[in-house]
């Protein structure tokens, strides 16, 4: 299995998960594989898309947000990313899985 079906594998798991809290412990794990598997920019956005969503909603009372939702976009990706683009899929997610795409 590629990171890309372990990650497609996981993003599906977690859309079927019964709380907010265990949708953002999938995305750490995959954020921890990413990591493991070089992909350190990807890891970084997705490590700080989540702690930016525990900082802005209580705890318990959190929902995923679009930002969180459009990274599995990016993470889905073969290769690592720039820190660039690390930084625009946290702030416009479509936009860098657009800039992505074409430069492959």
């Amino acid at each position: 299995m590629d990171l890309v079906d372990a990650l497609a594998a996981m993003a599906e798991r977690a859309s079927r998960l019964p709380t907010p809290l265990q949708r953002l412990h999938s995305w750490l794990r995959q954020g921890e594989l990413a990591r493991k598997r070089g992909k350190h920019n990807l890891a970084a956005a997705i490590g700080r898309g989540v702690m930016k969503q525990l900082e802005t909603h209580s705890a318990g009372q959190f929902l995923l947000n679009e930002r969180l939702q459009a990274l599995e976009l990016v993470a889905q990706t073969p290769q690592d990313i720039s820190p660039e683009l690390a930084e625009l899929s946290l702030y416009q997610p479509q936009v860098a899985y657009r800039l992505i795409n074409q430069s492959n």
